[in-house]
């Protein structure tokens, strides 16, 4: 768990997208020599949807979502720093080759979606924003569910459905 200003160890590369809470980075962690995935989320807004994302992260431990390595503030900004998918987004995927995936892709995205929400519905949440652009592709394969800005916590009458 990263929490001081940890800005010196990390190295912003390019940015890979921007949402309603923040822009994400692929950035070079030096300590270690890796490349994560950063999102900069500007403190001044709400961050009650950041801090449950957070916690989501926190408490997950599954191959099919993106692993949390920690965060902290810089000046107005939370870093939230997080495993970088080498295969990027479904949605980016398709745009960049224009092609349709195969019906034997289309199980396996399907396949690792479904055991990232079984995992997720098993600690009683929800992901609320499952989309192609939210699906990354590890470089080994794996479909990995992202982006939990969203994410809710099933209360004990909704988790009886």
């Amino acid at each position: 768990l990263i929490e001081a200003d940890a800005s010196a160890d990390f190295f912003l590369l390019e940015k890979l997208g921007e949402g309603s809470f923040g822009k994400v980075y692929r950035a070079q962690q030096h300590s270690i020599n890796r490349h994560v995935a950063i999102k900069v989320v500007p403190v001044a807004q709400d961050t009650g949807e950041v801090a449950r994302e957070i916690e989501t992260l926190k408490e997950c431990d599954s191959d099919n979502i993106v692993r949390y390595y920690g965060s902290f503030q810089r000046g107005p900004e939370l870093w939230i720093v997080m495993e970088f998918c080498e295969g990027s987004s479904l949605c980016d995927i398709m745009e960049a080759t224009r092609r349709c995936f195969t019906e034997e892709q289309i199980g396996a995205v399907m396949a690792g979606t479904l055991e990232g929400l079984i995992y997720l519905h098993r600690l009683n949440k929800i992901h609320r924003d499952v989309k192609a652009g939210n699906l990354l592709l590890s470089d080994s394969g794996i479909i990995k569910l992202a982006d939990f800005g969203v994410a809710g916590q099933l209360n004990a009458t909704m988790s009886k459905c």
